[in-house]
């Protein structure tokens, strides 16, 4: 009985050792965003503390098979019950390395743990591979290996199930058959009290970054995609009586007077909408950036209308779609393109333009399959799609496709023959990872994010000769021009996920159609990207009705407010304070409230989150 439970105790210190060495490893290959968060070593180290329930609990969960294979070893002992727990353990070191590794490889462009959501991207490889560079991924690849040999190796060296143990007393096996189950619940339930573990548990800093290492990321993805399974069928993010929530958002958007202030010169101008992957605001010197990254869209800032306070839903890019040509907000834990079945459900800006004259087209460097969001481009109708694959082979290509400078020369070529009035999106792509751009780095500061910081400098010079260009075109005159990004990224500024001066972006309305008197000016009131569709519908004239989640911020009277999802929460802001909540686990991540108005911004944010996906659910 006793080598039984000294087996039982070393391998338990086996994985808990496994754990401890991919979290060492990810505060490895993360130190720098460790020392950009200035976090002391004294918190760091706690890491280590607050992750043990986790560990345990999955532990608990790993053990239940090879518990039955040592139940049935205790009254058949034979050498080919060694060979099953070997594979059994093999194969668990190779998943759960798998998953770390994968976690680690993600953290640095998404900023969050794996979840479900970052596992429907591997439906198309290619572009998880081309969305690295050859280098990082050649150096996980061969972590992974040499991580999995290493760990294999030790098992079978000292951690191997020795099957000639034997018990001779009825009353042991007995005991072992009846305290184990006792003991892998504990473990798995994380101790007897009222409430089972969660990852709250392990939840224990202001930095998010220290919470997500002390969460253990196979127990995580495990108890993300459990949820995932009722999530059709029931609304994680309930906080009031539905009624109520309802009419919470219904009174958060009334206006009190249905008008609007015209900034266009005409109702029937052509529309050039080109949207900025992965832009933040930390790029654009006029909305708390540096002058040296966008030194063009600077420039153009003189020529129009910049949104100064403006945010993005979500943190993808098929998020983005869905809320500038849909209108609709991201929603946590999953995504809207993946769901084609309730795409009718929601209104269309192209359908609208193409039913009242506008020719439209989408233009797109890469392949659009990524994050499901060609499904969605091709749901909205646009008269032409262009993607990576129809542009010749001789236009130089990165690893994810087509140069922006050649997006942007391809649009112009044909926009020559387009029949105006015309809705031309393009969406840009050399600002994403592996930031491959044709030209070599200008930027050379001492700053994080060089490479991306490089690339937004390479699109921004591409914009700059787009316009001067196009201003030689006879359409010219008449085109309001409208750049936005369809989400934020990390930069320079190191500003954490989970805040506001995280998800703030850029827009921009630009063009010879704005009046005199909007050139040059900024709108000051807090706004999000879903406000785009109702915003430009009412500038032409034409019902924006059905865009009942977004806001014409050109009327006076629009409430002011903007709202992004926080993979299982929300972050809300309106003028009366701001906050990030974490729903599931019942956590705020950030919170600055006026004292008098607390309550009613919790309650309009809360019950705004539990609307947006009970509609989502409801499609």
């Amino acid at each position: 009985m006793k080598r039984l439970i000294l087996f039982l105790l070393k391998y338990v210190l086996f994985w808990l050792l496994l754990f401890t060495f991919f979290r060492i490893l990810f505060l490895v290959f993360y130190h720098t965003l460790i020392h950009n968060e200035s976090i002391p070593f004294t918190e760091t180290i706690k890491v280590f503390y607050h992750a043990l329930n986790l560990d345990l609990s999955f532990l608990g969960y790993l053990m239940i098979v090879p518990f039955f294979i040592l139940l049935i070893n205790l009254f058949i002992n034979r050498p080919f019950f060694q060979k099953i727990l070997d594979g059994i353990s093999f194969f668990y070191i190779v998943l759960c390395s798998l998953i770390s590794m994968g976690e680690i490889g993600i953290y640095d462009e998404w900023r969050t743990k794996l979840n479900y959501k970052a596992l429907a991207y591997l439906e198309h490889p290619s572009e998880v591979f081309n969305s690295i560079s050859r280098l990082k991924f050649a150096l996980l690849i061969t972590v992974l290996v040499s991580v999995i040999a290493l760990w294999i190796f030790l098992y079978r060296k000292w951690f191997r199930y020795p099957y000639k143990i034997k018990i001779a007393h009825l009353w042991q096996k007995i005991s072992f058959i009846l305290i184990s189950p006792f003991i892998l619940f504990y473990f798995i339930r994380g101790g007897l009290q009222g409430i089972p573990i969660s990852q709250s548990d392990a939840w224990f800093s202001n930095h998010l970054i220290l919470n997500d290492v002390a969460v253990n990321p196979s127990w995580n993805l495990m108890a993300n995609m459990i949820k995932m399974k009722d999530l059709l069928n029931e609304n994680p993010f309930v906080s009031f009586d539905d009624n109520y929530a309802q009419t919470i958002v219904n009174e958060m958007h009334k206006v009190e007077k249905d008008t609007t202030i015209s900034i266009l010169t005409t109702k029937k101008p052509n529309i050039v909408l080109i949207i900025l992957e992965s832009w933040p605001a930390a790029v654009i010197e006029s909305i708390g950036g540096d002058n040296y990254i966008a030194p063009n869209f600077n420039k153009l800032e003189k020529e129009g209308i910049l949104f100064n306070h403006l945010y993005s839903s979500g943190n993808r890019s098929q998020q983005g779609m869905a809320s500038i040509f849909g209108g609709f907000p991201a929603i946590p834990i999953t995504t809207l393109t993946e769901y084609p079945e309730k795409y009718s459900s929601l209104p269309s800006l192209t359908k609208i333009l193409n039913k009242n004259g506008w020719n439209s087209s989408f233009y797109f460097g890469g392949q659009l399959r990524y994050g499901n969001i060609k499904s969605y481009i091709i749901y909205n109708e646009f008269n032409r799609i262009i993607e990576g694959e129809n542009f010749s082979n001789s236009v130089p290509r990165g690893k994810l496709g087509v140069h922006d400078e050649f997006l942007f020369e391809r649009n112009l070529n044909d926009l020559k023959n387009e029949k105006q009035p015309f809705f031309s999106a393009m969406f840009t792509m050399s600002s994403h990872s592996p930031y491959d751009q044709p030209i070599q780095n200008i930027i050379k500061k001492d700053v994080s994010e060089l490479p991306f910081l490089n690339s937004v400098f390479y699109t921004d010079h591409a914009l700059g000769d787009y316009f001067e260009e196009a201003r030689k075109q006879s359409w010219f005159a008449n085109t309001l021009f409208i750049i936005v990004s369809d989400h934020s990224h990390v930069s320079h500024k190191n500003y954490p996920l989970q805040t506001f001066n995280y998800h703030q972006i850029p827009m921009l309305f630009v063009g010879n159609v704005i009046k005199p008197e909007f050139k040059g000016t900024k709108y000051e009131k807090t706004s999000s990207q879903t406000d785009l569709p109702a915003t430009l519908l009412k500038q032409l004239g034409l019902d924006a009705s059905a865009f009942i989640w977004s806001k014409n911020l050109f009327n006076p009277y629009s409430p002011e407010f903007a709202y992004f999802e926080m993979n299982e929460g929300v972050g809300w802001k309106s003028k009366d304070g701001l906050f990030v909540y974490d729903k599931l686990h019942d956590k705020f991540l950030q919170k600055e409230l006026d004292s008098i108005n607390a309550q009613k911004t919790l309650i309009q944010g809360k019950a705004y989150l539990q609307e947006v996906f009970r509609q989502f659910l409801s499609f």
